[in-house]
């Protein structure tokens, strides 16, 4: 059986372990070996049956190691993530079983998809997207390598979502518009106009933020 290795033991690593074990290959294709993380003491004061086995610097992925990415900072994802490729780290897809999922969409690998979430008709979701609880993804929509949407986002229809974006939570982009890459969605805002690339947008409707 495989195992599976969890980067990232903060909040949403714990979080990411508890979907884990809810999803249908748990048990069955691969079992969960415990955390990898910097910071050693990320558990401490939290009741986990798991535990932090190593740190990611210092990790050697094996042959029956699996992994899923925890860790919602894009950029920090994307540099752990492809240092741990290069020594060899295979990565999957985690998605909950209530999410619901059309069947002309798609969904590149390394993406984590939290308790119930919709992608609806042929949206196409990036390679180590991190989908919080209660997202929508409309039809049309393509959501771009890296991203991170925080819990009960909503990308509407026909929207384009750039590479390392973060939208925190309730954030919502209206149908077809433009976010460039690296962009900051401030909580709660609601964006209504196309969005250059490494802004830092918030409110209603959102602007850019001069900090």
């Amino acid at each position: 059986m495989k195992k599976l290795i969890i980067v990232g033991a903060g909040g949403f690593g714990r979080e990411v372990a508890e979907w884990a074990r809810q999803n249908p290959a748990y048990g069955t294709y691969w079992e969960i070996e415990g955390f990898i993380d910097d910071n050693l003491n990320a558990l401490n004061g939290f009741s986990s049956e798991l535990k932090i086995i190593e740190s990611i610097k210092n990790w050697q992925p094996g042959k029956d190691h699996l992994h899923v990415i925890a860790i919602g900072n894009t950029k920090t994802k994307k540099a752990i993530v492809e240092g741990l490729i290069s020594k060899g780290a295979k990565f999957i897809s985690l998605i909950h079983p209530t999410v619901i999922i059309a069947s002309s969409a798609e969904i590149g690998i390394g993406s984590v998809i939290c308790p119930f979430s919709v992608i609806s008709a042929n949206a196409k979701i990036g390679k180590y997207v991190i989908i919080n609880l209660n997202c929508a993804i409309g039809h049309d929509a393509k959501i771009e390598d890296w991203c991170t949407l925080s819990s009960f986002c909503d990308v509407t229809g026909k929207v384009k979502i750039g590479s390392g974006t973060y939208m925190g939570s309730h954030a919502a982009v209206v149908p077809k518009v433009r976010v460039g890459c690296d962009v900051n969605i401030g909580a709660g805002s609601i964006v209504v106009t196309n969005i250059k690339d490494n802004s830092r947008v918030f409110g209603i409707p959102a602007r850019r933020l001069s900090i």
